[in-house]
């Protein structure tokens, strides 16, 4: 109690001002911090200085936990267990503030109702959150011990649902039984190009019974790749058309792979993209092909990764910049696609906010905004509850 003032204090009831400043900071390194500040007239006079009652409370999980509270006086942070001020003001204990007269708990009552109001509308509403659309965790980490907390790490960086790849349906049905109960996993289901030669037997009705399965929301990964030359083009396009009518006849959206086959996968996609949409994932191409893929009329979305925040990836800035804002997604595409700011390091999901302040930067927008659009972005073409 040093420092405090020691005298009678008296504290006309007039209320001057409730102010609450909200500073949300991401990725680990900060947490979320309401300062909720109740100001009378003539207050503490003998210190030239006003009652500060801060409360910090930690974002976790998308819950807010544990209030400390703390009173300031002048320049210096005094922590204590009582205050008692006198006529008409309050009591402050550690955890709470308990008014003590009428008049007190009026002016009280009047300060929490306008913070927890101004809290809900312009900090709560606004509070950041991240939608990974294309995470590979099986491949971040075999071991499933580890795969969990791959999930816990991206949602202590507000990452706080991501989208589950596999390229094989072995690899589907080993990563599903470890994430299938956690919560903000969701997962596709689908056969890759890579795996042309050996999709394995019965798979088509595998991944039927599969996308009937709790949390899986889309088929895929499915589509072309010519760089790397599996198989041969008319196998993996005779797997990629498949696909594309399973997902038609199971009304539910794909993710599509697309690797130096732009061509094609565009003139299939035009004929055959189930209702449900397609997102052209880790998106390679330019503003040009982005505009074809729109001007079709098909239902289509272009997701972008961590390779968008690459110095010299003009096509995909440009893409940016000339395509619908509300088809935009983001990815982390992990373990591949590392962010520039994580140049060296193996990719995950806790990476992909970084994506989004570049594209926040990019695109001239507020970070919260940005995150808000993707957000509703990402629900909508995967059809989740906001």
């Amino acid at each position: 109690m040093k420092n405090l003032p020691t005298e009678k204090t008296t504290l006309r009831s007039n209320f001057l001002y409730c102010l609450v400043r909200a500073n949300l900071r991401l990725q680990n390194k900060y947490s979320l911090l309401y300062h909720s500040v109740l100001g009378l007239s003539n207050g503490l006079k003998s210190c030239d200085t006003r009652i500060l009652f801060s409360y910090y409370r930690h974002f976790l999980e998308n819950q807010y936990i544990k209030c400390q509270w703390e009173v300031v006086c002048g320049k210096e942070n005094h922590n204590f267990f009582t205050l008692t001020a006198y006529n008409s003001c309050v009591i402050l204990k550690e955890g709470g503030i308990v008014p003590c007269n009428f008049l007190g708990t009026i002016i009280f009552l009047y300060a929490r109702v306008l913070s927890v109001l101004f809290i809900y509308f312009f900090v709560w509403k606004k509070a950041m959150q991240f939608f990974d659309t294309h995470a590979h965790i099986g491949l971040i980490y075999d071991d499933p011990i580890e795969q969990l907390r791959v999930v816990q790490e991206a949602k202590q960086a507000q990452v706080t649902r991501i989208v589950s790849i596999c390229n094989s349906l072995h690899d589907f049905t080993k990563v599903y039984d470890t994430l299938k109960t956690v919560p903000g996993v969701y997962h596709a289901v689908g056969v890759a190009p890579s795996e042309v030669n050996s999709p394995t037997k019965d798979w088509i009705r595998t991944i039927e019974t599969s996308l009937k399965l709790p949390n899986v929301v889309a088929l895929g990964e499915t589509g072309l790749d010519y760089f790397r030359k599996f198989g041969d083009k008319r196998s993996q396009i005779e797997l990629f058309i498949t696909q594309l009518e399973l997902a038609h006849k199971m009304n539910i959206p794909v993710i599509i792979h697309n690797r130096d086959a732009g061509n094609d996968v565009l003139g299939i996609l035009s004929e055959r993209c189930p209702e449900a949409g397609a997102v052209l994932h880790c998106y390679s191409e330019d503003a040009d092909y982005a505009k074809k893929a729109l001007d079709t009329g098909i239902n289509v979305y272009f997701s972008f990764a961590g390779n968008l925040t690459y110095r010299n990836a003009r096509n995909l800035h440009a893409t940016a910049l000339n395509i619908p804002l509300d088809r935009i997604l983001i990815e982390s595409e992990s373990p591949f696609m590392v962010p520039a700011k994580y140049r060296g390091k193996r990719n995950k999901p806790s990476y992909t906010p970084s994506t989004a302040f570049f594209l926040a930067e990019l695109l001239d927008m507020d970070i919260e905004d940005l995150s808000a659009q993707l957000w509703k972005n990402s629900c909508r073409f995967f059809r989740l509850p906001e």
